[in-house]
């Protein structure tokens, strides 16, 4: 069956990287990719507050301690949510509970600031995202969403690649048109994932996907039509200009003769 879906050259390598899908497949996400999840999350946090988080963190240390922990937990609130299960389901977790409020404490009360500085570190906050990307995919195989706000209008970059992972999967599971195997499915959307996430983090490509959302609207979506009536429009407004000042130029001269 391989031998027929693959070239014989590619047997090595193919069964390299189905190796390689398996184990990735088999990680666990405890503990180490949930603490990557965990640090990032806390330190947007942290982010958001500014200037006042250390007066924040001190002054309001529970409302600091949740608003984390919305923020470590968002997709599984939300999908508790949508799927009419317990929202605060989450923390039932004891497990997840506590390693998160472990990170939250060296985030925010670490001696100074040594964790949430070192976060921010390029090569560690590469690994970091790295990991979380790890997990994202993790999530999704397993039908867990993470949307962000307003998504279902400006959907961003994560959520677009989500969808799409999310479709990946289902015609793999559902149809034909997939016939790899799927740890090598699971391969190749974990390597997407962490590919684009270090192109943002490092090159700060923001969405890779608008090029191709740009072209499709402007061939199908009445751009091409829309930048044709901007040029006509302002072709008229020229000769229109060029019509009337011809005319004051000839008014003047008249004027000049009499």
């Amino acid at each position: 069956m391989s031998g027929k879906m693959w070239p014989e050259g590619l047997q090595m390598d193919q069964e390299i990287l189905l190796d390689a899908g398996a184990q990735l497949h088999r990680l666990k996400m405890f503990p180490y990719f949930d603490i990557a999840h965990y640090i990032l999350m806390i330190c947007e946090v942290r982010d958001d507050l500014a200037t006042s988080a250390s007066l924040f963190s001190r002054k309001h240390p529970l409302s600091c301690w949740l608003s984390s922990m919305l923020m470590c937990f968002a997709d599984s609130f939300l999908a508790n949510f949508l799927l009419g299960e317990p929202v605060i389901a989450p923390f039932k977790r004891h497990d997840d509970i506590v390693l998160a409020t472990i990170v939250w404490y060296l985030v925010f009360y670490a001696p100074f600031d040594g964790i949430y500085k070192l976060s921010k570190i390029m090569p560690v906050y590469s690994v970091l995202s790295v990991m979380k990307e790890v997990k994202r995919a993790y999530k999704l195989i397993r039908g867990v969403w993470l949307p962000n706000h307003n998504e279902a209008l400006r959907p961003s970059f994560a959520t677009k690649a989500c969808f799409l992972a999310s479709v990946i999967f289902a015609l793999e599971k559902n149809s034909v048109y997939i016939t790899a195997p799927h740890d090598l499915v699971y391969l190749g959307v974990v390597g997407f994932l962490v590919y684009f996430k270090l192109s943002a983090v490092l090159l700060h490509v923001t969405d890779p996907f608008a090029p191709i959302e740009n072209l499709f609207c402007a061939v199908f979506m009445g751009g091409i039509w829309d930048a044709l009536s901007r040029a006509l429009a302002a072709a008229r407004e020229r000769r229109a200009a060029g019509h009337a000042t011809e005319n004051g130029t000839i008014s003047s001269g008249e004027k000049k003769d009499q």
